[in-house]
């Protein structure tokens, strides 16, 4: 990864085509890692293929950095997931950290986890299924970088 000792963080926005033909934007932390390329620093909720690490070009326009292209992909996947009962989050949240997953929050039933690189893919993929089979929440990929 491309690394500055003077990094400070901004936004910088995705805009996300829907299927209907629509968009809508999702604006992510980064940070400033060289000229015009960023480190994404939170876990993205609606942009597929994108992952906390990854180094990322952007444009500006009207003094907005938009996102322009991937430059270097930081290995880490993206899951989102969507839990039936509240009872459930704390629980799933914890399971997940111990595994050593970073979470975050956007709902009060929805949550995304990165999977870092160097954690292996199939316990946590085991663990979400078989929660998805109990009825507790529903999850997806949105960025799926390790094979398993």
């Amino acid at each position: 990864m491309i690394e500055s000792s003077e990094s400070k963080y901004e936004k910088l926005v995705f805009v996300v085509e829907e299927n209907d033909g629509s968009s809508t934007c999702e604006s992510v932390w980064v940070r400033a890692v060289g000229d015009s390329l960023y480190c994404v620093d939170n876990i993205p909720f609606f942009v597929d293929d994108v992952s906390i690490g990854d180094v990322i070009s952007a444009e500006v326009v009207d003094n907005v950095n938009y996102f322009k292209e991937i430059v270097e992909r930081s290995g880490s996947s993206i899951v989102r997931v969507m839990v039936n009962d509240e009872l459930y989050v704390e629980e799933a949240i914890n399971k997940l950290q111990e595994f050593g997953c970073h979470t975050e929050r956007m709902l009060p039933k929805v949550f995304a986890l990165e999977v870092p690189a160097e954690l292996s893919f199939e316990n946590i993929i085991d663990y979400l299924w078989q929660g998805e089979q109990s009825k507790r929440w529903i999850y997806e990929t949105s960025c799926l970088r390790h094979e398993y």
